[in-house]
């Protein structure tokens, strides 16, 4: 695609954006550049190796449909499928749900669905979270080259509206665990979101030239009573993410001009406790 233009690109499929149909060839993703500073034979692993859908994230896609009202459709499985004890272990089932799948949607039991739908409902009632999401564009994916290694940047971005007269972009997590600022602060540090922030800040402010757009998680937990917390990073946090992105660009800039993807060093390290 060498006509292909940086810019934020309405309904692309899911599927398309993720598996890199649309778009660069090569593109780097968020995703991606958590994976590549991990070790880059991280990132060419799984490059090599393409995982199918897991169950585990159809509760998250679900409430994400519920929320912006769009996404991956959800598909009932109908209960005549079903074996006598509920389970969808019968042969007619299993080839429901392998259609389904294959035509990228998500089966779900009608029971399974009440707890997705009820988080949902709770972010669309929150007082905070919920006036987020009465205006806005749902799930933009967005598109440009760093201007220092040329790479090709790409994200997928939940919501953008606006908050206060300007731009805001809005990422929608569950969490099996709380809610609390406390919780998401240690997850958000476990799972790199810090890079995912400003990994989509950067190409948001290429694109756009808009300067610092702001960035809002909206975090609920998947535990009843189902609490809603809408979370900022501070500035430290914004500094962490914007040299782990910049680590991430460069690296993979350097692989892909070697062809050389490391795992690990090849030597004994010395180390210790977290800070």
């Amino acid at each position: 695609m060498s006509e292909f233009k940086q810019g934020i690109y309405p309904d692309v499929p899911e599927p398309d954006y993720h598996g890199g149909v649309f778009g660069p060839a090569g593109s780097l993703s968020s995703t991606e550049a958590k994976r590549i500073l991990e070790a880059p034979a991280v990132l060419k692993w799984y490059r090599d190796n393409p995982q199918p859908p897991k169950a585990a994230y159809d509760f998250g896609h679900i409430v994400h449909g519920l929320v912006l009202g769009t996404g991956l459709e959800t598909v009932e499985i109908p209960e005549d499928l079903l074996s006598d004890n509920g389970a969808a272990s019968t042969k007619s089932a299993k080839e429901f749900i392998a259609g389904v799948r294959a035509d990228g949607g998500i089966p779900m039991k009608a029971k399974d669905l009440e707890v997705p739908r009820a988080v949902a409902q709770a972010v669309l009632d929150d007082p905070v979270a919920g006036p987020l999401f009465k205006r806005g564009k749902p799930e933009l994916s967005i598109y440009a080259q760093d201007e220092q290694t040329g790479v090709w940047m790409r994200g997928r971005l939940d919501w953008v509206t606006e908050l206060d007269g300007a731009t805001c972009l809005v990422d929608l997590k569950t969490t099996a665990g709380d809610a609390s600022a406390a919780e998401f602060t240690r997850e958000a540090a476990k799972l790199e979101y810090a890079v995912q922030r400003e990994f989509y800040r950067q190409i948001w402010q290429t694109v756009t030239g808009e300067i610092d757009p702001r960035f809002i998680h909206v975090v609920v937990s998947k535990k009843q009573p189902y609490l809603v917390n809408v979370l900022e990073f501070d500035f430290e946090y914004e500094l962490i993410g914007q040299a782990k992105v910049r680590r991430a660009l460069d690296t993979y800039k350097a692989c892909m001009d070697s062809g050389m993807w490391p795992g690990y060093p090849a030597e004994i390290t010395t180390i210790g406790p977290p800070s």
